[in-house]
């Protein structure tokens, strides 16, 4: 999973850093692109946070599930078909 947070993260970056390129490719204009890509790159910020908050979730769904603890209630509610 932290690998592929990595790779996606770095992919991440590099759109958000050339993303004036990108839109300038496409037939945006000039202002235009260069107003987007600002925007993207002050929302670039938020990316490791999200992928972090995804990953720790993620573990801790899985902790959850593999633990003593897990109820009959919690794997019936989420058996397919069940309309509750």
């Amino acid at each position: 999973m932290i690998l592929l947070c990595g790779v996606i993260g770095l992919v991440a970056i590099f759109l958000f850093c050339f993303a004036e390129h990108f839109f300038l490719l496409i037939g945006a204009g000039p202002e235009l692109a260069a107003h987007s890509a600002l925007i993207l790159r002050r929302l670039s910020w938020a990316v490791p946070g999200d992928f972090a908050y995804d990953a720790l979730a993620r573990w801790m769904r899985g902790v959850h599930a593999g633990s003593a603890h897990t109820s009959r209630a919690d794997l019936d509610c989420n058996r397919p078909g069940r309309h509750v």
